[in-house]
């Protein structure tokens, strides 16, 4: 491992593709390079060599230049020292390896095929007792394990099988159903709520939950020293009472009928008290909780949980659920990106992950996902997008037919609202010509005097051509549009969503008028920080008045008066729809993939005949 690294620390020195040509270079340059003595650069130099991966020809004299020439490729040592490292069990060393260099020097073909047979489901016997493991790619790293402070959908799929709230709203019958509180009531004015907890529920470390652990997680997501985005949750709770070890009442400020929805959400996630305040910071890497899975271990690379014997909601069938971070720029493993969760039989295979199989014995189907593409303008920050005129003839530009057509992909439909039917109903109604369109915004454009200053524009990389494609329709106007691609992890600090004119992202509304409100009100949702003050406030009363509505039908038609004045105010741009595919085979059972195109982990198996064809090493992957 030293020695590859000490080459590939030689390699990234020297240009691309040089492979075969000398480069003149002198000893204490590469000791430079090395940090190391010339002797030591001698003896390394003898072993690259003897390893046919250079070939050293030493110059006469001191300070006198020499020839390198690299042979062999740096992705094919990256390659081989993975394989070697993984096939010692060190894979946080091989994953190291790869995500350091797998993002400049691409990897060998067969490489890739090897790498893609360790994932999906493993079979092994171990102590007389089989050990069902399932291993699969995240090409992107896990932001946090703290439920205060989740915002990914990656992150939440984790949490959601590590923790538990009080209560779960199922999405599919839109019915609140116990969790933590096996039974609940609420005062007639529904401002005092009572929850009585299920006995004998054991966080992962071995203590009962009580009522005091609850209390302790909602109010350490109400403290504002915790900066928690989520604070809006729970911001109408006036005091919380323990009144034993398996019963408390929360008291609110107000009337709300939507409070077990916002109970339900993955934010007020339960925490065992003593465990979060000894860890502080180390609880968003190695949480504790009482859900069916517990962490194991979880570095930058790899994070692998593990099925908890003592689960109150009953074992896992799986035993084991690794997540392997990959580079997210290795281009050659994301042909089909729009592919969410895919299972796929790789025995024989040699096509890269996300090519979805076809053929008997395999299931493959697509799902609308709930929630659209938005372009937000920001009204707080200066510019021309504050002027109602401009963000109207940005609309005007952008062709939503169009883009879904030219974009392809995973892309959808064009959308209209967050509602679907208005959506619908807003599409058929709305008709077009574009040549027309685009001279009706060089006029508004001229009223209000816009001079072509360039507007800041963010996304994420991964989103970055939807993005060109509305730089490309906005300057058919003289619109300048920079763009910014950022990662996940920058498109989440206050400062870049404060300083971009507009931003372009993704919404899952899982059910609708709950996450509609945290678009609206969470505090790093770029929706909700674009908003002007005004915009803010009425915001604010109107969500007021919703929540104290008894009736889910009324608060609905709130909510969509609440985004007809959105729209009205053009505060945001309506983009498009997106789909995710599936495909597994059929001996793959309980496959439940929810809204966000997660498969549960709780409720996977494998029949007998695929457990005894992974013996045989049969390969089959989750992308």
């Amino acid at each position: 491992m030293q020695l590859t690294n000490y080459y590939l620390q030689l390699r990234t020195s020297f240009g691309r593709d040089v492979e075969g040509e000398p480069q003149r270079v002198t000893l204490e340059e590469l000791a430079a390079l090395l940090f190391c003595t010339t002797r030591n650069v001698k003896l390394l130099l003898k072993k690259m060599s003897d390893l046919g991966w250079i070939v050293w020809e030493p110059g006469r004299g001191r300070g006198n230049a020499s020839l390198l020439t690299f042979l062999v490729p740096a992705g094919e040592i990256i390659s081989k020292e993975a394989v070697e490292l993984a096939q010692k069990g060190d894979f946080k060393s091989a994953m190291e390896l790869i995500n350091r260099y797998g993002d400049r020097y691409p990897l060998k073909e067969s490489f890739v095929e090897w790498l893609f047979s360790y994932f999906g489901y493993k079979a092994e016997e171990k102590e007389e007792r089989r050990l069902d493991s399932l291993r699969f790619p995240l090409f992107h790293p896990i932001q946090t394990l703290d439920p205060i402070h989740l915002h990914f959908a990656s992150d939440a799929h984790v949490m959601d099988h590590v923790f538990d709230t009080l209560v779960k709203l199922n999405t599919v019958t839109k019915q609140i159903e116990p969790r933590l509180a096996h039974f609940w009531e609420a005062n007639a004015e529904h401002t005092a709520w009572t929850f009585y907890l299920r006995k004998g529920v054991m966080f992962h470390h071995g203590r009962e939950l009580t009522a005091y652990d609850v209390k302790y997680s909602l109010q350490r997501l109400l403290d504002p020293a915790n900066g928690s985005s989520h604070r809006w949750l729970l911001d109408g709770i006036r005091d919380i009472v323990v009144l034993n070890r398996s019963t408390l009442r929360i008291e609110l400020k107000r009337p709300n009928y939507m409070f077990l929805q916002h109970l339900s959400d993955g934010c007020t996630s339960i925490v065992p008290e003593e465990i979060c305040r000894e860890q502080g910071g180390l609880f968003a890497r190695m949480p504790i909780g009482t859900g069916a899975f517990r962490v194991e271990c979880h570095d930058d690379y790899i994070c692998r949980l593990r099925a908890y014997d003592g689960y109150f909601g009953g074992r896992p069938h799986l035993d084991q659920v690794e997540l392997w971070v990959l580079p997210e720029q290795m281009p050659a493993w994301r042909k089909e990106p729009q592919i969410v969760q895919t299972m796929c039989d790789f025995k024989g295979l040699t096509k890269p992950l996300g090519i979805l199989p076809d053929g008997p014995g395999w299931k493959r189907y697509k799902e609308i996902v709930p929630g659209c593409s938005l372009l937000t303008f920001n009204l707080q920050a200066p510019g021309p997008q504050r002027h109602a005129k401009f963000r109207t003839a940005v609309d005007l530009l952008i062709h939503r037919e169009q883009m879904v057509r030219d974009l392809g992909g995973n892309q959808f439909s064009p959308a209209w609202s967050f509602f679907a039917h208005s959506s619908i109903e807003s599409a058929s109604s709305r008709q077009s010509d574009y040549a027309a369109d685009v001279e009706r915004a060089r006029r508004l454009l001229d009223e209000i005097g816009y001079d072509g200053e360039p507007l800041r524009a963010y996304t994420y990389k991964s989103k970055g051509e939807t993005l060109e494609w509305i730089q490309g329709r906005c300057a058919l106007a003289g619109i300048k549009v920079e763009i910014g691609l950022l990662s996940r992890e920058e498109m989440m600090k206050p400062q870049r969503i404060a300083e971009a004119n507009m931003i372009h992202c993704s919404y899952v509304l899982e059910e609708l008028e709950f996450t509609m409100l945290g678009i609206l009100l969470q505090t790093n949702s770029v929706v909700g920080a674009h908003l002007s003050s005004e915009l803010k406030e009425a915001v604010r009363r109107e969500v007021e008045g919703i929540q104290q509505l008894p009736a889910p039908a009324d608060r609905l038609r709130k909510l969509q008066e609440l985004e007809h004045l959105l729209k009205e105010q053009r505060a945001f741009l309506f983009l498009f729809q997106s789909y995710h595919e599936v495909a597994h085979h059929e001996s793959l059972k309980g496959v439940a993939v929810n809204s966000l195109g997660w498969v549960d982990f709780r409720k996977l198996f494998f029949t007998q005949a695929i457990a005894e064809s992974e013996m045989e090493k049969s390969r089959f992957a989750v992308s």
